[in-house]
């Protein structure tokens, strides 16, 4: 019998190639939904990892958390993880040198909570190129080098020197979530039908021969967000 955290992965890994067909064949509106799911079914499988090994949670309560706590609104999703990703080290913190109500404690905790929507929807759609590409490659110039004026900047070299160390690698994930995650909100359903909020243009516009580029910008990301799910499950064990 498989469990629910293996078939979300093996479920995002076949979304994943349903999205690559579909922006071969130039079906990008399509394509953008599948790769929400595939970005979707990482994030949950981690989480269900974590809730079963971790916190020790039955299938059956994970399955449950899992569809009732944020169904598919992505950047909750996400918040979750990072707490998640922090939970080992504000324990250890709590237990040696300080109290949960420590400024720095509740400071990071509300850095989590208080993130939002970084576009409107229409602003999302309409310029939805343009905005993958700024994220896309703010990240991977500055990871990888190239002409991006923050290569060099101190903060980068140390996200460069961590995703670099096996010990640390699974940071990587966490990062990759919160750029994918204002990209894909709500991608479910515009993506999918026809909306108001953007005169119900939002599935042309998202048809666009520009969005080739988009769509093989996710690609790149959610390819390197799959190959870090077992790399974040190792850690969690």
């Amino acid at each position: 019998m498989t469990n629910i955290y293996s078939e979300l992965y093996e479920l995002a890994k076949t979304d994943f190639q349903a999205a690559n067909i579909l922006s071969q064949n130039h079906l990008y509106t399509q394509a953008i939904y599948f790769y929400s799911q595939t970005f979707e079914k990482c994030i949950k499988a981690v989480i269900a990892f974590y809730m079963m090994i971790y916190n020790h949670k039955t299938e059956t309560v994970t399955e449950v958390m899992l569809r009732k706590t944020h169904g598919h609104r992505l950047i909750e999703l996400t918040k979750d993880l990072q707490r998640k990703f922090i939970a080992k080290e504000v324990e250890l913190y709590t237990s040696t040198v300080g109290k949960i109500t420590d400024d720095f404690i509740q400071n990071l905790y509300r850095s989590i909570d208080n993130r939002k929507p970084r576009y409107t929807i229409d602003y999302l759609i309409a310029f939805f190129n343009k905005i993958v590409k700024e994220r896309y490659e703010i990240f991977y110039k500055s990871l990888d080098g190239g002409q991006s004026l923050t290569f060099y900047d101190p903060r980068w070299k140390y996200l460069r020197n961590l995703f670099a160390d096996p010990a640390t690698k699974y940071s990587k994930f966490a990062i990759l979530s919160l750029i994918l995650a204002p990209l894909l909100e709500k991608m479910d359903v515009y993506a999918r039908y026809p909306s108001g909020e953007v005169q119900n243009r939002n599935i042309k516009l998202l048809m666009e021969e520009k969005n080739r580029e988009s769509c093989q910008m996710l690609a790149k990301m959610i390819a390197d967000l799959i190959s870090l799910v077992p790399v974040v499950w190792e850690k969690i064990k």
